[in-house]
């Protein structure tokens, strides 16, 4: 070990004697979610700790904590966050401790010879496959780690791995001067069409799944779902004309079925994707050409973690957050 590793890993061992040798955390478990005392890890050479100031509960938080999507337990969910750097590894050197951040949830390999089209096949996702931000401390991979400015709120910043998903549907194969379908009445679907919005895609239809049945059919150049089940796809392939393209892009748990019968008469196409550049979203959010801060819901204490799920359960239109450094908050700001 050289001297540089060997003082950092002192720089390690006094931060965790001095500062957060034990935190809190909400762990999913064989027996259900449980606020639990865990160690804090040390940070490796290209590894950083962010003290955690917001986290935003999505769907697939909320599946991972009600056991619907399958997880290697104990896990540590939440992926959406921001938060303060508190400990770097030797190797890191664009952040230094106090720096305010935003993280990428999607760790890349960095090895496979898709990682620089962002096509990565062998990812990781903080939350599902590794202990994720429900907690007061997070470690995660340098590269995941992107500065944000002093004036970006923590919950805004939280906002860009949605963004980022919803920037995914400039990657398809769609005109300015075509005729859009988006689907949807969840956040997501709000972001997206605010995504299109912000680079002049200005003839694009709004729909709620109950809508698409009075929809005139063969009318859309393109159709984009943000909410996929069999009812819904069959609506969009209906809506779309002949020759076009239904572009996927939630992550749908559940199949689907379509039968080809269906389909190959119109010529239909299918594209789905994934995620745009994490580095844009943040862009987008910081100079406020993508506005989220009308979809901030209430914040909760992690002690709350129970209630702050369920009310994310059972609202969607606004974004539900733990902020772990507060000790108690409920949904009316009350600590």
């Amino acid at each position: 070990m050289n001297s540089q590793s060997s003082l950092s890993s002192r720089a390690t061992e006094v931060y965790l004697e001095e500062k957060f040798q034990i935190q809190r955390a909400v762990v999913v478990q064989a027996s259900g979610p449980a606020l639990q005392e865990r160690a804090v890890e040390s940070v490796h050479k290209k590894e950083v700790l962010i003290r955690v100031e917001a986290l935003g509960l999505c769907r697939t938080d909320l599946r991972v904590y009600d056991g619907k999507i399958p997880v290697a337990i104990p896990l540590v969910p939440g992926h959406e966050f921001a938060g303060v750097v508190e400990c770097v590894g030797a190797d890191v050197t664009h952040v230094v401790c106090g720096d305010r951040v935003a993280i990428n949830p999607v760790l890349a390999c960095g090895d496979c010879p898709f990682c620089d089209d962002q096509l990565c096949q062998q990812t990781q996702f903080l939350g599902l496959d590794v202990n994720g931000a429900c907690a007061e401390i997070c470690k995660v991979p340098s590269s995941a780690v992107y500065k944000i400015s002093k004036d970006l709120p923590f919950e805004v910043a939280a906002f860009a791995e949605p963004v980022a998903a919803s920037l995914a549907v400039l990657n398809a194969d769609i005109k300015r001067d075509q005729r859009g379908l988006l689907l949807g009445d969840n956040r997501i679907a709000v972001l997206t069409q605010r995504i299109l919005q912000a680079f002049d895609f200005s003839n694009v239809a709004m729909a709620s799944p109950e809508d698409l049945s009075s929809l005139e059919p063969h009318c859309f150049d393109y159709a984009i779902e943000t909410l996929a089940t069999t009812q819904t796809i069959r609506g969009l392939v209906r809506s779309v004309k002949p020759g076009g393209l239904v572009i996927l892009k939630s992550r749908q748990q559940v199949p689907i079925e379509l039968t080809l019968a269906e389909l190959l008469p119109k010529n239909i196409k299918f594209q789905c994707v994934n995620y745009g550049r994490f580095d844009k979203a943040l862009d987008l959010l910081t100079t406020g050409e993508v506005e989220v801060r009308d979809l901030v819901g209430p914040a909760f204490g992690l002690s709350d973690f129970e209630e702050a799920f369920e009310y994310a359960s059972e609202n969607e239109s606004s974004k539900t957050f733990i902020r772990p450094q507060l000790a108690s908050i409920s949904a009316n700001g009350n600590r």
